[in-house]
């Protein structure tokens, strides 16, 4: 009976050791820490649309809000100012407008007396034509008639100044002959300059000069005067075009601003509760201030911050439990991204609790809800900002790692029980109970064997997370503290002072300006020094220590 209860001692504690090995291992090796974790949300700013004074009810954090509801209004004092330019520049515009009109109708008449004139100038210009052409043709005949003259002239001056015939004629009838040469040559070459001087007539009236008065016409002065004054108008529209557009648009931003100027309403583009108020009623603001934050339920997500060794047993997609202190339910999530890498990151400031900047040796992991998150109401800013802890399913779990280890025993299984059974029917059941505990305890010892078989190698491949778990055990004083800062200090609400928020869990240790190595080693002068101060004050068997 002793011997089958010592066996019974040995199977009970043997299994509870390898259980406790198992979970050890486990813990030191395989498992991820999901304790540093909070709830985070996003943050809508609604800004002032222009500049003015705030009207605001009584408004403060929690409040519920729907979406496109009016919660205020901002009012411009120089709306009469406003309001006087824009009717300024209205009468402006309508001046430029008419006098744009003016000038295009006298435009319109000028342009038809220039056709008028036009008519009359090509009349009187081919009137003119003719009548210089009628000059030259007559012209033209007399010249003729002259040269006639002339040849007869100068064969009786060539008959009466030949040797022959000069004898038999008086001095004076060889004088007239020559004169009379001389005067026929000379008509000839005074009607060839009148039909030179007609053939330029000719020309002059063809460009609008007048052929009796040897000037221009009067339709002709006029026509130009009106072309003139035609591309004066032209140049004066499209100033005043110019203008038009000018004031126009001028026109376009007055009525903009007065239209704002009389009362611009400020209303929430999505439903949640207000976060932070960051002006009061009164007060005067500039265009795009911040008014108000809303906090949006729809978008949550966790945060969670875990030692960077243990980042690599993460994936995109794995499955996590997130569980709120206080209350029973769990709510499933999925990794959504994991910042991994050293130094620190500036995030953004569009959300509730911006991720810290990131201590050594720590890595940002977010999770996004499944399908119901957890429900929280207005009242407790629909959870945002409370502390909450994650399993992470997958490898990082407990259970997730058996069953990678149950994968590579569970050949061996089958062999075992194989082997029991060949086993068993080799022995007599008839048997003593020590027999009978032996095999038990042999076949206990022979799973116990191969579970730590599969263990070690399980651990000779994880080597390298042994060397990086050390690495973070070494520096734990600095890495594993966080500090969580709300993204801005409201003058009116400041919502670290209303929520249960995450800075309040994960205090930062005081910062040292020693290297991580004197850090470890001040940790392991304190170890000593506790130890030493403990064998101190141990009383010795013998009696008291003197």
């Amino acid at each position: 009976m002793m011997k089958t209860f010592q066996l019974l001692f040995r199977l009970f504690f043997g299994t509870a050791a390898v259980v406790l090995l198992v979970v050890s291992v486990w813990w030191l090796f395989f498992s991820v820490d999901g304790n540093k974790a909070y709830i985070n949300g996003t943050l809508t700013t609604l800004n002032a649309p222009i500049d003015g004074t705030i009207s605001l009810p009584k408004l403060t954090p929690t409040d519920p809000i729907s979406a496109g509801e009016r919660i205020g209004e901002i009012t411009n004092p120089r709306a009469a100012q406003i309001e006087f330019e824009y009717a300024k520049a209205r009468s402006e515009h309508l001046q430029a407008q008419l006098r744009h009109t003016s000038l295009q109708v006298s435009l319109q008449e000028m342009q038809e007396q220039l056709a008028e004139t036009l008519v009359r100038v090509a009349s009187e210009t081919k009137l003119n034509v003719q009548l210089v052409q009628g000059d030259i043709e007559r012209t033209k005949h007399e010249l003729e008639a002259l040269k006639a003259s002339a040849r007869t002239a100068g064969d009786k001056w060539r008959r009466v100044s030949d040797p022959r015939v000069r004898g038999a004629l008086s001095q004076n009838e060889l004088v007239e002959a020559q004169g009379a040469k001389d005067s026929a040559n000379a008509l000839v070459t005074a009607k060839q300059a009148e039909l030179t001087a007609q053939t330029s007539r000719l020309d002059a009236a063809k460009h609008g000069w007048d052929a009796q008065v040897r000037q221009r016409t009067y339709s002709f002065n006029e026509k130009v005067k009106l072309e003139r004054e035609v591309k004066e108008l032209q140049r004066e529209i499209g100033e005043t075009a110019l203008q038009v557009k000018q004031l126009a648009a001028r026109l376009e931003s007055a009525e903009q601003q007065l239209n704002l100027a009389k009362a611009a309403p400020l209303t929430s583009p999505i439903a949640g509760c207000i976060w932070s108020v960051d002006r009061r009623d009164g007060s005067v603001v500039k265009a795009a201030d911040t008014v108000v934050q809303i906090l949006n339920p729809e978008d949550r997500w966790v945060e969670a911050f875990v030692p960077e060794s243990q980042a690599d047993r993460l994936n995109v997609g794995d499955k996590a439990e997130i569980k709120v202190p206080g209350q029973r339910q769990t709510w499933f999530a999925y990794i959504e991204g994991v910042r991994s890498g050293g130094g620190r990151v500036i995030t953004g400031q569009d959300v509730a609790y911006p991720p810290p900047e990131r201590v050594r040796k720590e890595v940002a992991v977010r999770l996004r809800f499944d399908a119901e998150a957890p429900h929280f109401s207005a009242q407790d800013f629909y959870g945002v900002g409370k502390a909450v802890t994650v399993d992470f399913a997958g490898a990082g779990s407990l259970s997730g790692w058996l069953s990678l280890v149950g994968e590579s025993v569970q050949t061996k299984l089958h062999a075992v029980a194989v082997f029991g059974s060949e086993f068993a029917t080799a022995m007599s059941l008839d048997g003593t109970m020590n027999s009978s505990f032996s095999v038990s305890a042999n076949i206990a010892f022979l799973f116990a064997g191969m579970v730590f078989g599969s263990l070690f190698r399980s651990l000779k491949t994880k080597t390298s997370a042994t060397a990086s778990f050390v690495e973070a055990y070494a520096g734990a004083g600095s890495s594993l503290s966080i500090q969580t800062v709300p993204p801005r200090t409201s003058t009116i609400f400041n919502a670290s002072t209303t929520l249960s928020a995450p800075e309040r869990l994960f205090r930062e240790p005081p910062v040292s300006s020693t290297s991580p190595s004197a850090s470890v080693r001040q940790d392991h002068e304190g170890t000593k020094k506790f130890a030493k101060t403990k064998r101190k004050s141990r009383p010795h068997k013998g009696g008291k220590r003197k």
